[in-house]
Order: C-alpha cells, then structure tokens, then sequence
C-alpha cells in the first residue's frame, strides 16, 4: 500500500490538493498517483548508456477498475502527474464511446477487438493520443477499456480461457484470443482482487466486531490491509521448499501475534553495552552461511530466510557457524541436541551448531531435517546448554 485516502465527502475535499478539479472521482486519482510516484527509475548498470538513459526516463503506468477509469482521470494524471494510464471503463463513460463499441460489435465473434483513437487535447491534434479499446470475449458481452499512448500492445497475447458446463455435467474449455493490453491488465488487476478476497472473506477483521464507528471499520480494514500485504510478502519471499509455503493467513496472524507480544529488544544502544556481536564480526559469520545483516532499531538481526525460509533471529552473544566438510568433501551433520533433548528423543541432523556452547548442533530454526520448531530461538531465549568440548561427544547422546 502505498497511498490512501479517506473520503470524507464534498466539503472535506476543498482541503486536498488538486481540489480545482471539478470530478471528484478524478482528483481522488490525480492525488493518489502523486503520492505513489516515483521519482526515478533504476536502470542496470550493465546496459549502454543509450538504453540506460531511455530506461531511466520512463514514466509509470498506472491501471484502474471501473471506479477509476474515466477520460478525465486519463487527462489529469497524465498532465499534472506525468504518468500514463489505462482502466476499465463501466460507469464513468461520459464523453467515452462506449455504446458505439458496443453496438459495432453487436455481431463480432468473441475474440475481436476494436481501437478507436483521439487526441489527448484538441488543440493539439499533433501531439499525445489516447485510446478507446472494445475487447468482445464472448458472444455477448463487449468490455471497453482506455489507455493513454505506449501503455501496451494490441499485438495477441495470453488467451481468455472460457470454461462451461454441457447438458452432461462435462466441463469444456476453449481459448479465446485477447490483445496483450488486456491480457496484461487482467493479470495485474487479478493481485487486487486475490488481496481483497483474502482480506474480507478469510481474515474478515471487519466481521468480527459490529460497530456503527465508521473510524474502527476504516482502522480494521487498515490492520487487514497490512497483514495482508505482510502475509503475500512472507510467502513472497520463502523457498518453495518451506514448509511455510502454503500457510494459511489465520496461521500466519497466530504467529505474527504472538512474536508482536513476546519478542522485546533492548532499549538500550549497541556502542553502549556489548550484547551483539560488532557489526564486523557479523558480516564475517554471516559470509560462511550466504545470510544477510539486517539492522532493526537498537539490535542487529541474522537473517536466516536465505537459509531456512524462516524469520530473522535475534542475536546474542552465541554464534551460529556450520560444520566443516569432511574428508570426502561430503556435508557434515549432526543430530540436533535441542530436538534430540526436549523432543523426545526425536532425530533431526542439521549441519549448524553453537560455537560459544562448544560444538552444539542447534538446527537454525526449524531447517533441519523433519525439525518443525524454532530451535535456535529457544537455545537463545534459554540462555544455550553446557558446553561440550569433543564434537565426537554429540553423536553419543
């Protein structure tokens, strides 16, 4: 989420930017691209200079449902926010010619389309164009989109697939060609909609408590909202190996809870008290086991996802290092004492262990084979486990 805004209603909007524009629906737009525009585009260092130049100047694209659309959203955001756009047209089609793409199409076979162009200013006949795009998917039904210049093309793209049902209960499929324009616009959009149907069908925050406060509903869907966008990123992020692949986001929400309320980091600084590793000797350790650093408040964080798929863990004075291979250049593993000891005596060998605690082979939370605990977390939050000198000794538990 990058922006947002609440609506109040009409006298409110006079203190919003952009209130000189008389459509309300269009400088709710024009202030909500603004906020969310980037100011440059990064471009790869490896390309010539030509086509770094070019990549850097290009301007973002934005893409609206049928609340947005409309030919003075186009208008506006592309003259005062320097951006282009394309939307769905349904409602907001004043000035748009939506009843003659329709009524042209009225006997086109699905899978046709049809584009109109115009100038983006009159006065300007020369200058950008705009365009109305008429994409007819089925026999009876024409969708009308616009889209500024450069927003896509009309070349074929990825196919409609149609499903139905015949008088025998069989299921039939059939591929419907559609241009690239609004095939890409139909698998960005989908995101909006997968998030709102997790949002409001599985979380339901709004659901849960009844209440007339319309400030509590807005302050719910915002808790949503976020989770959210937290869960699609953890997922995001994870090796498709982890078993956290698929969680389920009431699972995930039970686990972000609980780490919001018991998870507590000092208040006091890293130069003060040395109860972290310096941030050296970090880059150092975490260079044996391709992790990252991560600095969050007053503590250092060891970023364990590019190893196990799992949250990052909170560091003390004890090390996590792996086992050197051995003679035949083979992965060396250890049985888990953690597992091993508070597991009833369950098996689970990883090849990571404690150096401060002499050797002790911790699986670094939950990644050891058949391990589905945070094992490195519970060694640290218990303060580690007496030393043992012989690694040898580990193996005879």
């Amino acid at each position: 989420m990058l922006s947002l805004e609440i609506v109040r209603g009409k006298s409110d909007s006079t203190l919003c930017p952009h209130n000189d524009i008389k459509a309300h629906t269009a400088a709710v737009s024009v202030r909500l691209a603004h906020l969310s525009k980037r100011e440059r585009h990064d471009a790869d260092e490896e390309l010539p200079q030509d086509e770094r130049k070019l990549e850097e100047q290009k301007t973002d694209i934005y893409q609206g449902d049928s609340w947005f659309a409309s030919i003075p959203s186009l208008k506006l955001i592309q003259s005062r926010v320097g951006c282009r756009f394309k939307g769905l047209v349904k409602t907001a089609h004043a000035g748009f010619p939506k009843d003659y793409l329709e009524e042209t199409m009225k006997n086109f076979p699905g899978g046709f389309h049809m584009v109109l162009k115009a100038p983006v200013d009159n006065d300007e006949p020369e200058g950008e164009h705009m365009y109305a795009i008429g994409y007819k998917y089925s026999s009876r039904k024409v969708l009308s989109f616009i889209a500024s210049e450069n927003t896509g093309t009309t070349l074929p793209g990825k196919g409609y697939e149609a499903r139905w049902t015949d008088r025998h209960q069989n299921t039939h499929c059939r591929k419907i060609d559609r241009p690239r324009v609004v095939s890409t616009y139909f698998e960005r959009s989908n995101c909006i909609d997968a998030h709102n149907q997790v949002r409001q069908a599985e979380l339901a925050l709004e659901k849960c408590w009844v209440t007339k406060c319309g400030y509590f509903r807005i302050i719910t869907t915002l808790f949503g909202m976020t989770v959210t966008d937290c869960w699609k990123a953890y997922r995001y992020h994870l090796s498709h190996k982890s078993r956290h692949k698929s969680i389920p986001i009431k699972h995930f929400v039970s686990i972000l809870t609980k780490d919001m309320l018991t998870n507590t980091f000092p208040s006091t600084r890293i130069e003060d008290v040395d109860l972290f590793l310096g941030s050296k000797k970090i880059e150092d350790e975490v260079s044996k086991h391709t992790g990252t650093v991560i600095s969050c408040g007053n503590s250092t964080l060891l970023d364990t996802s590019t190893i196990s798929g799992r949250s990052p863990v909170l560091l003390s004075n004890h090390t996590m290092c792996i086992y050197p291979k051995n003679a035949d250049s083979r992965t060396t593993r250890r049985r888990c004492w953690w597992c091993y000891n508070k597991k009833n005596k369950k098996e689970c060998y990883t090849r990571w262990y404690c150096k401060e605690c002499g050797y002790v082979p911790i699986c670094p939370d939950g990644s050891g084979r058949g391990c589905d605990r945070f094992c490195w977390r519970e060694h640290i939050e218990a303060g580690g486990i007496v030393k043992v000198e012989d690694p040898n000794e580990i193996t005879k538990n």
